[in-house]
């Protein structure tokens, strides 16, 4: 479980969030939706840690985390497989993954040879193949056709059926074949 308690973050003269708070229970998805700017991505860098909260409390519980950002965050001189092993992810389980995505051949190799939909879908490999109870997933299908999105959203649901899920996307189609409960983001 995740528990956010009178969270307050501000940027500068920015106010992001003043007393907000929210609950997501273990195994839940949720979509975090709203404009632009509304603090989405800096909710999630909050709860990974990647922030600080200048007010109030975020309780992960131990939780483990597993992520895709907006980039691919790819290393260059490795290939996909030394990508997703890098990050301690399983090589039996990642070649499923990879399958199960349509990127099987990608494996060995280096992400400047991959399309933008190929490495949006090494990047998801690469957060499916470690160990995690909560995926958060921050723009994870821009880039991706129609049809790779049909195979990376039913990949997902298979390798998180118990898990958590925290999604941010602009695209209420991604939310919807995911599953995900909608929480609006106000600031």
């Amino acid at each position: 479980m995740i528990n956010i308690s009178n969270l307050t973050f501000s940027y500068d003269d920015k106010n992001i969030f003043s007393d907000f708070s929210l609950e997501i229970k273990s195994g839940e998805k949720i979509w975090l939706s709203g404009p632009s700017g509304c603090g989405k991505t800096t909710l999630i860098k909050l709860i990974l840690g990647l922030l600080k909260p200048q007010k109030g409390e975020i309780n992960t519980s131990g939780t483990t985390t597993s992520v895709v950002f907006q980039e691919n965050l790819l290393l260059p001189f490795y290939t996909v497989m030394q990508n997703i092993e890098l990050v301690g992810g399983n090589a039996k389980k990642a070649k499923k993954i990879l399958a199960s995505l349509d990127i099987a051949e990608t494996e060995n190799l280096y992400p400047a040879s991959l399309s933008g939909g190929m490495k949006r879908r090494a990047a998801i490999a690469r957060a499916l193949a470690v160990e995690f109870d909560t995926l958060v997933l921050d723009e994870p299908f821009n880039g991706i056709d129609e049809k790779n999105l049909q195979s990376a959203t039913e990949c997902i649901k298979k390798f998180t059926a118990d898990k958590t899920i925290i999604l941010i996307t602009h695209n209420p189609e991604e939310a919807r074949l995911l599953n995900a409960k909608k929480v609006e983001i106000n600031n």
